[in-house]
């Protein structure tokens, strides 16, 4: 039973006890406060850094996914064949973002010449990196093709 008098309600050993007021009076406030908190979290998830820790979750899953695949379907010197390849495509792609991407990216808003000389500039630089790494890797597969690796490895 309640008590209309001063706002109790009797418990079952037959005390009174104070009712609780709720959380929030009424539900305009509690609306607004759940708005708030998908507001943050919105703004929390769309940020800078959780866009690129996203995205390198999804490049770090779609390499493991790959090397799973490659150790799956093929064999233990194979799957050994790719990791090495894949370690020289990453440090010549790292070589070539600190020599001519980044300085590029750098002086871009003041270039030593015009914009189009820039441009060409570091166009030609990637160019000839590219020619050099491709002559290195011909080099390097007749010396072992000479050296009698198997063909996989001079492949």
């Amino acid at each position: 039973m309640l008590d209309h008098r001063n706002n109790r309600t009797p418990t079952a050993a037959g005390a009174v006890s104070a009712r609780r007021a709720p959380v929030f009076p009424d539900m305009r406030s509690a609306r607004a406060e759940v708005s708030k908190i998908w507001r943050d979290l919105w703004r929390l998830a769309s940020g800078t850094h959780a866009l690129a820790l996203a995205d390198q979750a999804v490049v770090s899953g779609a390499s493991f996914l790959t090397t799973v695949m490659i150790g799956r379907w093929t064999n233990a010197s194979e799957l050994g064949t790719y990791a090495i390849a894949y370690s020289i495509l990453l440090s010549s792609l790292a070589a070539q973002e600190s020599l001519i991407s980044l300085p590029y990216s750098i002086q871009r808003h003041r270039p030593p010449g015009t914009p189009a000389e820039h441009a060409g500039g570091s166009l030609a630089l990637s160019g000839l990196m590219s020619a050099t790494g491709a002559i290195v890797l011909t080099v390097t597969a007749l010396a072992l093709s000479i050296g009698g690796a198997g063909p996989e490895l001079v492949t």
